[in-house]
């Protein structure tokens, strides 16, 4: 009886052992700036356009807008919510004052610095999120270059009052 669990325990893990290549992780990939940058200048086209929905594929969920300083905790956007409240969120607040990212989003140029890009090949990810604008991407190898935060200055406040980060009808 013994022996025969053996066998039958060696037979499982050899075939873990010859299947383990199928299993393996797909390669890592470093992020590739110049996709940084036309991924930027697609959001950018997309958010002047107002196009909530094609926005919306530029971010990771839930979206973290930052306050303006150390304290308040971030509000976090669910896709939903983001959609939803969009034009309240990024272009102007339920009183008519333009957000401040889009008035800065229609000054610059698109052509906004791009930082170096640090990667961890060893974690295969960024060791530290990548600022454009007021904007933190991340990396992710399967869907490429997302926004994960947001730095939301004044209108952080503004938008609390007027429960933008909620679906209120």
């Amino acid at each position: 009886m013994k022996d025969m669990v053996r066998r039958y325990a060696c037979s499982f893990a050899l075939a873990g052992c010859l299947a383990a290549p199928a299993l393996a992780a797909p390669p890592c990939n470093a992020p590739d700036p110049a996709a940084l940058r036309s991924t930027w200048q697609a959001f950018r086209g997309a958010a002047l356009a107002g196009d909530a929905e094609q926005a919306a594929q530029f971010h990771k969920f839930p979206l973290k807008l930052l306050p303006p300083m150390q304290g308040p905790r971030p509000m976090l956007i669910s896709r939903k919510v983001f959609v939803h409240n969009y034009r309240a969120l990024f272009q102007r607040h339920p009183d008519g004052q333009e957000i401040g990212l889009f008035a800065a989003m229609k000054a610059g140029s698109g052509n906004e610095a791009i930082p170096k890009i640090h990667f961890d090949a060893q974690r295969c990810a960024l060791s530290a999120p990548v600022s454009v604008a007021d904007y933190d991407f991340t990396y992710d190898q399967k869907r490429g270059w997302l926004i994960e935060a947001i730095e939301y200055g004044g209108d952080f406040d503004t938008a609390k009052v007027f429960d933008s980060d909620k679906i209120v009808n």
